[in-house]
């Protein structure tokens, strides 16, 4: 019985040693001039942007070379009839995608997060007031299969879970013109 307890024991603290190790990846908060608040790698480099990235609604890509692991933040402007339901059931119906999911994160943002079917991106959507699809897309850029890369998924999900509108920000451009 002490050899078994013994052993139990150090299992776990071998499964606690494992997680302490794990790859973790740091974040630092962002905001953008319309009030969306959201966290990206901290360490990660800036991929330069020409003027046609900005025509193809690329905001933000950030790689991390020594992992080939990327990140991208595009806008598509959207209607503000489109909702986040209608969002789900698009990529839910669309073979090129796993399925989606709408998820509301602690700060009460409503998201849609999908996948691509041949596991090779995870994102998620958020809109804003007038409708404009925010995509938050993360990958390998070697195309690789990033299912079993935890350490992506994890920081895939710390920022679905902090990403947001601050409504006191939200418009602070139109408020300084007003005044001026």
């Amino acid at each position: 019985m002490k050899k078994c307890f013994a052993l139990i024991v150090a299992l776990v603290m071998c499964l606690c040693a494992f997680a302490a190790t794990a790859e973790t990846i740091g974040l630092e908060e962002m905001l953008l001039d319309n009030g969306l608040c959201f966290v990206a790698p901290a360490d990660w480099s800036a991929m330069e942007l020409d003027a046609s990235d900005y025509e193809d609604g690329y905001l933000l890509m950030l790689a991390d070379p020594d992992t080939g692991r990327a990140m991208a933040l595009t806008m598509q402007e959207g209607s503000a009839e489109l909702t986040t339901t209608d969002l789900a059931e698009m990529f839910a119906g669309d073979a090129d995608y796993a399925g989606a999911q709408l998820v509301t994160n602690e700060h009460g943002a409503e998201l849609v997060l999908y996948a691509l079917a041949d596991q090779t991106m995870i994102a998620y959507t958020i809109l804003d007031e007038e409708g404009n699809m925010y995509n938050f897309s993360f990958l390998n850029a070697q195309g690789e299969n990033i299912a079993r890369d935890n350490a992506l998924l994890e920081l895939a999900d710390a920022c679905m879970a902090d990403t947001y509108f601050d409504e006191e920000l939200t418009g602070l451009d139109d408020a300084d013109e007003d005044t001026a």
